[in-house]
């Protein structure tokens, strides 16, 4: 799971689901949070498609 909030997206943590914390800002200050995330899905990194 993605989140932007500790305290909103932590009881995914709570209930065993993997969290990854992004910077709590709007969406359009932080075009590239998501690619560190994506890398993390094999074989996606590799396919452009």
């Amino acid at each position: 799971m993605v989140g932007d909030s500790r305290e909103a997206d932590g009881g995914a943590a709570a209930l065993g689901c993997r969290v990854h914390l992004v910077d709590p800002l709007p969406a359009a200050e932080r075009p590239n949070a998501l690619l560190p995330v994506l890398d993390l899905v094999p074989d996606l990194a590799s396919d452009p498609a």
